[in-house]
């Protein structure tokens, strides 16, 4: 499995990785536009703080939800959690690009009018949010 290190993390990050047997490339400092091209070729890749990688189509759902008043800040991990393919146990994972297109397809169809401040709310607290 190759894995992207896209940050600066301690050579002990890459160091278990590469004993678990994963191949790891380390490219600190990547732009986004270059990450959105490096990323095609990995089965995994791992970000800090330090690099973000914005996606349209959350955005879009976000603001749309934001548009009709939700604008609690928990909404974008709400969205996400609603359309993560990874969620639900499997006996197989996909690959990172099938993760990736699902993950973008649940996106696309999310309903924000089917979204209740109150269900945003709920999920928050229950993860330990505010």
């Amino acid at each position: 499995m190759k894995v992207l290190l896209a940050d600066s993390l301690a050579t002990e990050c890459k160091d278990i990785l590469t004993r678990a047997g994963l191949e790891v490339v380390t490219r600190p400092g990547i732009s986004q536009e270059e990450l959105k091209e490096e990323i095609k070729g990995y089965e995994g890749v791992i970000l800090r703080s330090g690099v973000k990688i914005t996606d349209k189509v959350l955005a879009g759902v976000v603001a749309r939800l934001q548009k009709r008043g939700i604008k609690h800040p928990y909404i974008k991990s709400f969205v996400l959690a609603r359309c993560n393919p990874l969620t639900r146990a499997r006996k197989t994972l996909p690959s990172f690009d099938q993760a990736l297109e699902r993950l973008t397809a649940s996106l696309e169809k999310f309903d924000p009018a089917a979204v209740r401040v109150e269900d945003v709310a709920r999920a928050a607290a229950f993860a330990g949010g505010d």
